[in-house]
């Protein structure tokens, strides 16, 4: 018969670290969302996975000195019933709150810049400038 001194007597040892290197709930809330950045030759798409998220709690504006700044303000009313006169014993389920301002290229259309929610996802888009025309080649006459 083998006693916790035996080489199975690690297990307890291992699943405790296993499962406390896990995120809390409450670090899980206090996080950034995923972020995702493409860009092509018609502009730049940054992404954000916010689930939950209505187009309502999401705010995205450019600020004076031309950033674009994004916040996400989900937030639920704690201790208050549901509307069918449940109350909460336990609630893991949260939202959180978010704000982050990004500097954007210098060749993006401000004037432009477009903002969905759908399935989760935050997406803005940022249109490049239109390419300014190479200038035309001539001959300049000697004076």
């Amino acid at each position: 018969m083998m006693t916790n001194n035996s080489a199975w007597g690690w297990m307890p040892t291992l699943m405790n670290d296993f499962l406390n290197d896990f995120p809390t709930a409450k670090e899980l809330r206090n996080s950034s969302p995923a972020i995702n950045v493409t860009e092509d030759h018609t502009g730049y798409q940054l992404e954000l996975a916010v689930p939950g998220v209505s187009k309502e709690q999401a705010k995205v504006q450019l600020t004076a000195d031309g950033n674009l700044e994004v916040k996400i303000e989900a937030r639920t009313e704690e201790g208050k019933k549901k509307a069918d006169g449940r109350h909460w014993l336990r609630r893991e389920f949260s939202y959180q709150t978010y704000d982050e301002v990004f500097t954007l290229p210098e060749d993006v259309e401000a004037d432009k810049i477009a903002a969905t929610v759908s399935d989760g996802v935050l997406t803005i888009s940022l249109p490049k400038k239109a390419a300014e025309p190479a200038p035309e080649s001539r001959v300049i006459e000697v004076m």
